[in-house]
């Protein structure tokens, strides 16, 4: 059977130019041209992330990079070794490998056709996170609806799907990460540049390269619900948590449908460490860094620089050895908020850090104390804010009032936290009790400023304000501690 599409060679990365058009490539142009492209470009952060992960995947087993020198060596090459990763691609196809989508024994990235697992195609639809489900009458949607898409849209979902993959009903697994986590890319000035920053040393890393064998090249079926406690870094990196395969239908010029399943279960988590996800720590142990709503993800930005005390991505480790002179490192986080089964809401944020700021454990400790007064201080104001003791009617008014506060006392500090990390940070002997008292006093400040501004629009019945200023005592007390501690 001749192939119908090869991922190789059809154009299905979308991506911007540094002219700023938008082009798609295939594998081996895409990496080619690497050097002349701006970065990935996706509608959907899901499907961008999957596209630089798989990209860097394919880089990783091709050019096998054993120490930082060798990653520095690609970098100083500017270019990708367009031989090496022929040579890559001429050794995955005499192992029997297909790029092909749709090929009958082994269509790429995905399950090989075996009819024991393989019952009863479902919609395409089922690849897309991004479409909403649930029982809200809003938001529900059955997943069967008769869509097609194209061949090229097909790899990014599939990939996708794997990645963001969350337990669900039916005995289907979560990703190897479990739940979704947050994952990052730090940004170069070209793809190149970001490809780069996404491989990782071979001799730093605790777990086999390749044993098994990326998946792609790896022969064992997929057995749905099959547990495994261990794996190797190139297999873990695209993990098949869910069983899928395209249905190729005569007549079409897309997909509709898809044979979607139980993938394999990785069940020990603490045996795997991601490269391009954040860790937090408690007295649980550790734990993947996860969008949250009701949490900014500047107030987990201590553990996304904290290399010394492998909380950051690995390759935040491996930017800030090899970067050179850059003064920023860009990072692009990528994630889904999900509750059990169900994915709320898409998250992807695009922020710059001083290389300053991630090269010294003083300035991190010194951010993860500014996170806690602040944090500290947030929890105090809405307590003071509660409506202890007042009527429902204005006990709900004050809980608004108090969110409002809230939300807006943690937009100046985040503002704050982020000028100082321009400017104070980068002198070269800082204080850093000055610098702690600076915030203190500044934080205690905007607290009052929110609460005024709240109280000065809701305009309580005088009866009210004793109860409230009660309410207030421990706030005040609160702030004046601060105050008193930053008044140098």
């Amino acid at each position: 059977m001749s192939e119908k599409y090869n991922v190789l060679k059809e154009p299905w990365i979308k991506t911007v130019t540094f002219s700023g058009n938008h082009e798609s490539y295939g594998i081996l142009e895409i990496l080619k041209k690497a050097p002349e492209i701006k970065e990935i470009s996706y509608a959907n952060p899901l499907e961008e992330f999957s596209v630089y992960r798989f990209l860097s995947v394919f880089l990783m087993d091709a050019l096998r990079p054993q120490t930082i020198d060798d990653i520095q060596d690609i970098l100083e090459d500017r270019k990708f070794n367009e031989n090496a990763i022929d040579d890559y691609v001429s050794q995955c196809i005499s192992e029997g490998v297909s790029f092909d989508l749709f090929d009958e024994k082994k269509p790429f990235m995905q399950a090989a056709p075996d009819e024991q697992y393989e019952k009863e195609p479902r919609s395409v639809n089922y690849l897309d996170y991004s479409i909403p489900t649930g029982n809200n009458p809003v938001h529900f949607n059955h997943l069967d609806n008769d869509e097609t898409i194209q061949y090229a849209d097909v790899l990014p979902k599939i990939i996708a799907c794997e990645l963001f993959a969350t337990a669900g009903v039916q005995g289907f697994p979560s990703s190897i990460n479990g739940a979704p986590p947050y994952f990052s890319v730090i940004i170069g000035n070209s793809l190149f540049e970001s490809l780069c920053y996404m491989l990782v040393p071979i001799e730093e890393m605790s777990l086999p390269f390749d044993n098994p064998k990326v998946y792609w090249r790896n022969e064992k079926p997929i057995v749905p619900k099959e547990q495994v406690n261990r794996t190797s870094w190139l297999y873990g990196m695209l993990y098949p948590a869910r069983r899928i395969r395209c249905v190729a239908e005569e007549n079409k010029a897309g997909i509709s449908l898809v044979y979607f399943g139980q993938g394999s279960n990785f069940v020990v988590q603490e045996n795997w460490t991601d490269p391009e996800v954040t860790y937090r720590m408690n007295d649980n142990g550790r734990f993947p860094w996860r969008p949250d709503t009701a949490k900014a993800v500047w107030r987990n930005l201590s553990d996304l620089i904290d290399i010394k005390g492998k909380r950051a991505p690995a390759i935040l480790h491996v930017f800030q050895r090899i970067h050179g002179t850059s003064k920023y490192a860009r990072i692009k986080l990528f994630g889904v908020q999900t509750n059990q089964a169900s994915y709320l809401n898409l998250a992807e944020y695009d922020f710059q850090i001083p290389e300053r700021v991630i090269d010294c454990q003083e300035n991190i400790v010194l951010i993860r104390e500014f996170i806690g007064d602040t944090e500290g201080t947030a929890l105090n104001i809405k307590h003071s804010l509660s409506g202890k003791n007042m009527p429902s009617g204005l006990a709900e008014v004050m809980t608004g009032a108090a969110e409002n506060c809230v939300r807006n006392f943690y937009v100046q500090s985040e503002t704050l936290l982020w000028n100082l990390c321009d400017t104070y940070f980068g002198e070269a002997n800082i204080d850093a009790d000055q610098c702690r008292k600076y915030w203190k006093k500044e934080i205690s400040r905007y607290a009052r400023e929110q609460i005024n501004a709240e109280l000065n629009r809701i305009r309580l019945p005088g009866k009210y304000l004793i109860k409230l200023y009660q309410n207030q005592m421990p706030l005040l007390k609160y702030l004046r501690n601060l105050e008193k501690e930053g008044e140098e």
